[in-house]
């Protein structure tokens, strides 16, 4: 499954402890990254955990 927000793809890979892990690929810089996705009372909130495949982690 696959979507497109703000110029970038969502790949789900699975859900666990309430969180979406997906890669996602900036299709503008082609870089990937794994991004985190909050559920919280049936609203979708971006979260703020940026990990990149090097293990840099950005907050």
């Amino acid at each position: 499954m696959t979507f497109n927000i703000f110029g970038f793809d969502f790949y789900w890979i699975e859900k666990c402890f309430g969180f979406w892990i997906c890669i996602i690929k900036n299709i503008n810089m082609g870089s990937r990254s794994l991004f985190a996705l909050y559920y919280a009372d049936g609203d979708l909130i971006i979260n703020l955990f940026w990990f990149h495949l090097k293990g840099e982690t950005h907050i």
